[in-house]
């Protein structure tokens, strides 16, 4: 993680406007509704939950009255979650690859929302920060972790296998571990480098050992025939004498349906007030996001590809 440019993005500028960007405008509000309703069944008056990556402290802030805490990188991030939660148990600005040994088994909840993992330099630091959650997790504990993968960033594509045998070529199997991609923001300032996707059956491979359940969770896609984003929800993290021969039981969920219509046909009268751009239903998705989705759907394959150089 180059921390120094990360800063750099996530200022007090950023910060302010980030909530509005990446969680509540009409395309993200979909993920963030559905993890709210996931977060309501984890979380009770009883729960010591942590949010690594907090960023604003947006999903820590709904819920007042609760033990809850956040740690983040950035203090431009940290000032607005203080400001939205004045009643926290506290914030921590710390690397959630450097272990907190008083931290160890202390969290029943461990959550790290929208993928701050993203930001990290390899999959062994990735590795890692999984490593120091599953230390922080109280036994009977969970973790719930948003993942992006090579299906949330190209739509139009499978998602590759995380499993390939190769003893018909060379002996051994090859297991891919994580994709990485780059974005560059429109206005060209802010520059997301090389960032990981990791492959979500290794996210499943490095936790199965340790809890009684891991269940992939599929999200409504925001429109028919969209992707349906995903998450690893840990359950009941068990003791440290039983976690090395354990198997746990994999629960893979089926896709819900979506919650509009056809790209951004709201199905109820509410999404339909919270829609600010009524009059353009496509609003909310971007050119590229319409375009990738076309590609899958016209017949010619030559025209479709054609079709894609020439808009993108």
């Amino acid at each position: 993680m180059k921390k120094d440019s990360l800063l750099n993005i996530y200022d007090d500028k950023y910060a302010e406007a980030y909530d509005q960007k990446f969680l509540t405008d009409g395309f993200s509000k979909v993920s963030s509704d559905y993890e709210l309703d996931i977060l309501k069944r984890l979380i009770n008056k009883d729960s010591m939950w942590l949010d690594a990556g907090c960023g604003t402290g947006y999903f820590l802030s709904k819920f007042p009255g609760y033990n809850r805490a956040g740690l983040d990188i950035s203090p431009g991030m940290l000032k607005e979650a203080k400001k939205r939660n004045p009643d926290a148990l506290l914030f921590k600005e710390a690397d959630f690859r450097i272990d907190i040994p008083e931290w160890r088994e202390k969290w029943s909840v461990i959550t790290s929302m929208w993928n701050p993992y993203s930001y990290l330099d390899s999959m062994g630091e990735f590795e890692t920060m999984i490593s120091n959650f599953i230390r922080w997790t109280q036994p009977g504990g969970n973790i719930f972790i948003p993942i992006a993968d090579l299906e949330d960033l190209s739509p139009s594509l499978p998602l590759v296998p995380y499993e390939r045998n190769l003893e018909s070529i060379y002996a051994g199997t090859i297991y891919l571990t994580s994709y990485t991609w780059t974005w560059i923001e429109k206005d060209g300032d802010n520059r997301h480098i090389n960032m990981i996707a990791p492959h979500i059956e290794h996210v499943v491979h490095l936790m199965a050992p340790f809890f009684e359940t891991i269940e992939i969770v599929r999200y409504p896609p925001p429109f028919d025939g969209w992707v349906s984003r995903k998450a690893v929800l840990a359950k009941n993290k068990l003791s440290s004498s039983v976690e090395n021969s354990n198997e746990a039981k994999i629960i893979r969920h089926e896709i819900p349906p979506s919650l509009y219509g056809p790209y951004g046909s709201h199905s109820s009268t509410e999404a339909s007030q919270e829609n600010t751009q009524d009059d353009d239903p496509l609003a909310a998705v971007s050119h590229r996001q319409l375009i990738s989705e076309l590609s899958k759907r016209l017949k010619n394959g030559q025209l479709a590809k054609s079709l894609i150089r020439k808009l993108l």
